[in-house]
């Protein structure tokens, strides 16, 4: 992992804006990069980066803590998302395609010893939606979903000394690629029938994580896009969803979480995955970011925007973003090209910064836009579709 010292501009490491707005407009610095961060996770203070080698980088400066060269499976590996941990453990895993297995690993995050391996025979599933884990964790126990497992079971309560399954449970005939998230002691998990059009649907539930079965369970029409993390906003006992399957339909669901029951079914306009809520106004992604009042139900829109990028192709946006409230900006990334500006108050393009310059890439053929987004208190993390991290400063006014 190298690490760049810090700079007071963008154009100094060659990321560079759009010619939508100059740099002040977009008031951010570059803290540093490292290119080798093909996954990543934090907690706390560090960094966990996965790639050739387990690295736990200080989240402030970059700098490398301490590392582990990774002993890889053998076969057509692909290093799955997503990275996990609670801070004693990191969670990971490779899928094997010519073996159609999925190796995962758990190590001990402050020695950086492997602690178990389990091997997963993954079947068919692979081939219709891509292959991912994701983990939520207890005292005891760690909770593996595993999406792109077809008409098996794929949430898993595992050991977390061990690996040994505690119990597996099949809710539909897929995960959809959203993580479990804890609601009072409990798991919230995404699950689909179908994907398809005209036919998608699936549930959503609360499951009891001490024997995996729903505790209450709705029938969602319409999915998300399957393993696009279209991860809902849960604001106090409350979850907003959004279902955009290809076709006429695309929906906006509020599960009031403590009844689990539907309080809100809304058919919509374009109308992408919610990343924030903030002030009663829910923000969108996609190519036509969106502000929209909610209270239990949508409301009126504040302001909505196409994205047009200037060589004419479609702008690959992700499904989620960042908002700093302090300079009333949103950063949308964009898997081709880098990372979208926008005003927060009236949804105004500023600019562009583009993260495609710099280092030659590990993964040739893979874009050098931003796959993934995340904010870290008074910076913001950026993780590209070539296997880099970049870390900004969010400047204050």
């Amino acid at each position: 992992m190298r690490v760049a010292a810090i700079l007071l501009g963008l154009v100094a490491l060659g990321v560079g804006l759009s010619k939508t707005a100059p740099a002040d407009d977009v008031n951010l610095a570059l803290a540093w990069y490292g290119d080798d961060a093909v996954q990543w996770t934090r907690h706390g203070a560090e960094i966990f980066a996965v790639g050739d080698r387990l690295v736990v980088l200080d989240a402030v400066t970059g700098a490398e803590r301490r590392w582990l060269q990774l002993q890889r499976p053998r076969g057509q590996i692909e290093l799955l998302p997503q990275p996990a941990t609670d801070g004693r453990l990191i969670l990971f895993g490779w899928y094997l395609w010519d073996r159609k297995e999925a190796v995962i690993v758990s190590y001990d995050v402050q020695t950086l010893t492997l602690q178990w391996q389990r091997r997963i025979a993954w079947g068919e599933g692979a081939h219709s939606i891509g292959p991912r884990i994701d983990a939520a964790f207890e005292d005891s126990a760690v909770y593996v979903q595993l999406t792109g497992r077809q008409d098996e079971e794929h949430l898993l309560k595992l050991r977390r000394d061990t690996g040994d399954v505690i119990w597996a449970q099949q809710f539909d005939r897929w995960m959809t690629g959203v993580p479990p998230v804890w609601y009072q002691g409990k798991l919230l998990i995404r699950s689909a029938v179908e994907f398809r059009y005209p036919d998608g649907h699936g549930h959503y539930q609360l499951v009891n994580p001490i024997n995996g079965l729903p505790v209450w369970r709705i029938r969602l029409e319409s999915m998300p896009v399957v393993g696009y993390e279209d991860v809902p906003v849960i604001d106090g006992d409350w979850a907003y969803l959004t279902a955009n399957m290809p076709g006429p339909y695309k929906r906006f669901y509020v599960v009031d979480l403590q009844r689990g029951r539907l309080a809100e079914n809304t058919i919509t306009d374009e109308l992408r995955p919610p990343f924030a809520y903030l002030n009663r106004v829910m923000y969108f992604a996609g190519q036509r970011p969106a502000a929209q009042y909610v209270r239990y139900r949508p409301d009126a829109i504040l302001w909505r925007t196409t994205i047009t990028p200037s060589d004419g192709l479609l702008p690959g946006i992700t499904n989620t973003g960042v908002v700093d409230e302090v300079n009333k900006r949103i950063y949308l990334g964009d898997t081709l090209r880098g990372v979208w500006v926008l005003s927060m108050t009236d949804g105004k393009l500023l600019g562009l910064i583009d993260t495609r310059p710099g280092a030659a890439s590990r993964r040739p053929f893979a874009s050098r836009g931003a796959r993934r987004l995340e904010r870290d208190g008074d910076r913001m993390l950026v993780g590209t579709q070539d296997g880099r991290l970049l870390v900004y400063r969010l400047a204050r006014p």
